[in-house]
């Protein structure tokens, strides 16, 4: 990881927080995409609909 750009990516998230365009987020390290998703719905009663790109 290189720490100077890491900064930039955190100060990005943290303004678009303040500025009420993130409601929520979720950390990928652990399990990809699809875990973040499920974790994301656990005890919300909603769910999600993924339709995958086309793989080129």
């Amino acid at each position: 990881m290189i720490l100077v750009v890491e900064k930039k990516h955190q100060k990005a998230v943290l303004e678009a927080i303040r500025a009420g365009f993130v409601q929520s987020a979720q950390d990928l390290a652990e399990g990809g995409l699809g875990v973040a998703l499920a974790e994301s719905a656990f005890g919300t009663g909603l769910g999600e609909r993924l339709k995958p790109l086309a793989m080129r």
